[in-house]
């Protein structure tokens, strides 16, 4: 059976920063724990949404040492992202001593390994944490996917519990879960292929729009099944935002629309910087027009 902690829908956090671009950790805490209140069975933190290439080992012990106390009801999927096997496993460790549930680990990016060398990065990080790691395979972003093969290799090795996919192939889902372990979870990793991943059995989304409506989105996957019309209109209602998300860069948009609505700091480290004054203006209307309405998450 597929780990219930890892399905649905899953924020994959942005990290407040103050304006001079250090961690803010009042607003990181008041994230956590608003997060922590809501349907989510679990977040991701220090992804690419979350800007987790731009973190100190250090900055993030303090933000891992605040998401582990904060988090009571929901499980903390941590990032690792690096194209050095060696300083994947000093990250893997680091989240496994604070308590992570599971790792999101990033196929290497810049260096182009070989499937051979992507399968041995996998077992060779498996076999020092206890922990369950997700396989995250983003093209666009590393340079590099992984094939049909190399995914059913590792899970049937039990070397990875699922995989994060946020490539192209949109039928890839439907190829791998025929013949996976029935325990093997596939999460989509690009919003707008939601209901595509849902409709081939996958698990639900690693979700940067989860950010600002995580209960709307973890409905929308867990009545898929029985009212699959419903979870279908309700997706329909918030396409714009999805692709107004998709066109500004994540995690800018995404980053301003959590300032606009709660007040979480939208500052970005360089070199990513803000979306312009109308693409502000835009998603404001849009915002509006969808109903979405600036929300206190004081504690």
């Amino acid at each position: 059976m597929t780990n219930s902690l890892i399905t649905g829908a899953i924020p994959a956090l942005i990290t407040p920063f103050d304006k001079d671009e250090n961690n803010d950790l009042v607003a990181w805490k008041r994230w956590i724990e608003w997060h922590d209140k809501q349907s989510s069975r679990a977040v991701v933190i220090f992804g690419s949404t979350g800007e987790g290439l731009s973190l100190s080992f250090s900055e993030k012990e303090l933000l891992l040492n605040t998401a582990r106390k904060s988090l009571e009801n929901t499980a903390m999927v941590v990032g690792v992202s690096t194209p050095s096997t060696e300083h994947a496993i000093i990250q893997a460790k680091q989240a496994e001593e604070h308590g992570c549930q599971a790792i999101l680990l990033t196929t290497p990016f810049y260096v182009r390994p070989t499937q051979d060398g992507i399968c041995q990065h996998y077992r060779k990080i498996a076999n020092v944490t206890s922990v369950p790691i997700i396989m995250y395979t983003v093209p666009a972003r590393t340079g590099s996917d992984v094939t049909d093969e190399t995914i059913m290799t590792l899970a049937q090795e039990g070397t990875i519990a699922g995989i994060k996919d946020a490539g192209t192939d949109n039928k890839r889902t439907g190829r791998v879960l025929a013949n996976a372990p029935e325990s093997f979870c596939y999460l989509g990793g690009n919003d707008e292929a939601t209901l595509d991943n849902l409709a081939q059995g996958g698990a639900g989304t690693i979700s940067v729009i989860a950010n600002i409506i995580p209960n709307l989105m973890q409905s929308i996957i867990s009545n898929y099944a029985t009212n699959e019309q419903w979870s279908k209109g309700k997706f329909n209602e918030i396409q714009d935002i999805i692709e107004v998300l998709a066109a500004n860069g994540n995690p800018q948009a995404i980053k301003y629309m959590a300032q606009s609505l709660y007040s979480i700091p939208g500052t970005l480290r360089l070199p990513l910087t803000s979306i312009c004054d109308d693409a502000k203006s835009s998603i404001d209307k849009l915002l509006s027009t969808c109903g979405l309405a600036p929300e206190s998450i004081k504690n």
